[in-house]
């Protein structure tokens, strides 16, 4: 399976199983690969995922995201 295949895949998941999957695969990669503060950004995903809980209606699609991104270009 290739990547892109993956990613598709992974993509039609609820968001919290995607979340999921994005914090294991960061957890595991190696100390050595991250330029910046692992604690710190560690810390603003687990915000913004509390954000989310509190309230999942500010949440964007994919689409939507990309949508917003071209309407400011």
């Amino acid at each position: 399976m290739t990547t892109d295949q993956h990613v598709s895949e992974i993509t039609a998941w609820p968001v919290e199983e995607q979340l999921a999957i994005v914090r294991a695969v960061w957890e595991r990669l190696p100390e050595c690969t991250s330029t910046t503060d692992t604690a710190k950004i560690k810390a603003e995903l687990d915000r913004r995922m509390e954000r989310y809980r509190a309230d999942s209606s500010s949440a964007l699609t994919l689409g939507e995201l990309k949508a917003k991104r071209t309407a400011r270009s």
